[in-house]
């Protein structure tokens, strides 16, 4: 069994209430964009705190400024242009602008990074609220980036994979040197398996972990890897064999534990999504730390982290600060 439980958030966390109006607001000409700003930068203070407060040992920022999980990465990366239609994100009832390939996929000019920094994470205003706290941020992986776009310029999937990889690559080792210790790479396309973006082919992992190897071998950031929105037991044990990860993760309300017994842990870290992400249940400290235990004891990680199955972004705020609450309640109980 693993000899100590953290907690964390998964990605984007729901905006409060009076963020929500004054986002309306802005969109209908009623307010500036100075104010928008100072309301996205109270409600992340005001997360910030909570996660303290509760004890969650990698804080995030929320990430409450994305519209949609593709949209930041567009808007940083030449090469993609994002597009005006929406479409579903996977099985969920939000949506995202399809991004279409345009051109080679690279960190846009003149400081793109830093543009991306500013703009797509709030840090640089929360003056030391964090301080001696580890700060995390989610992004989407390069299989599931590539799969969720339309592709107007590269020949084959494999050069699309590899080009988003450096891409994202060099962002997270500046990201890295701004203070963000850890990034997780949401990978849902690895498991998806309905619609456009089924990637669980073995030609496709074999490209996921090619470029992984390739790229992110050498990162400045502890890197973490999680897939949710469907079962994993198939392509666990390939994605347990990636260096670059120190921590996978597992979406338990998609995958049984029962199907994953055999999978070897050693050496890394698991990411226990026991904690639905995409229903207002709440579920109890005491479950939490019991279902996490029994997963320790099956896959005998190195460390366990608890956290959401996926994004808490699917629920009314009031319900994802109270999962958050149990998450960072269950990892003190397993301590």
């Amino acid at each position: 069994m693993s000899s100590s439980a953290e907690s964390a958030l998964t990605g984007i966390h729901p905006r409060s209430e009076a963020t929500i109006r004054v986002s309306r607001d802005f969109d209908r000409g009623r307010t500036t964009q100075d104010s928008l700003r100072e309301a996205f930068r109270r409600d992340a203070y005001d997360l910030v705190c909570l996660q303290k407060e509760e004890g969650i040992d990698w804080v995030s920022d929320g990430q409450l400024t994305w519209q949609d999980f593709l949209r930041p990465i567009c808007e940083t990366f030449d090469g993609l242009k994002i597009g005006a239609d929406l479409f579903r994100w996977f099985d969920t009832n939000t949506f995202y602008r399809r991004p279409t390939v345009v051109g080679k996929v690279t960190v846009r000019e003149n400081d793109g990074n830093n543009s991306f920094y500013e703009r797509h994470t709030v840090w640089g205003s929360l003056g030391d609220v964090a301080a001696g706290k580890r700060k995390k941020l989610a992004l989407p992986g390069p299989l599931t980036i590539s799969a969720l776009l339309e592709d107007k310029y590269y020949p084959s999937k494999k050069d699309l994979v590899k080009d988003i990889t450096q891409a994202l690559a060099i962002m997270i080792d500046f990201l890295a040197n701004k203070g963000i210790s850890c990034i997780q790479l949401n990978e849902p396309s690895l498991v998806y398996k309905y619609g456009p973006s089924e990637f669980g082919g073995e030609a496709y992992q074999d490209i996921f972990s090619n470029s992984i190897s390739d790229h992110l071998a050498r990162s400045r950031a502890q890197l973490w890897l999680h897939t949710y929105f469907g079962d994993c037991s198939k392509v666990l044990s390939q994605l347990l064999k990636l260096e670059p990860f120190e921590l996978v993760g597992i979406d338990f309300t998609q995958t049984p534990l029962s199907d994953i017994e055999g999978c070897d842990f050693s050496g890394k870290s698991l990411g226990c999504g026991c904690v639905d992400g995409r229903n207002s249940l709440i579920e109890s400290p005491d479950w939490i730390a019991d279902f996490s235990k029994q997963a320790s004891k099956v896959l005998r990680p190195q460390q366990i982290v608890i956290f959401p199955s996926t994004d808490l972004k699917y629920l009314p705020r009031e319900y994802a600060d109270h999962k958050l609450r149990a998450v960072a309640q269950a990892a003190k109980l397993l301590r």
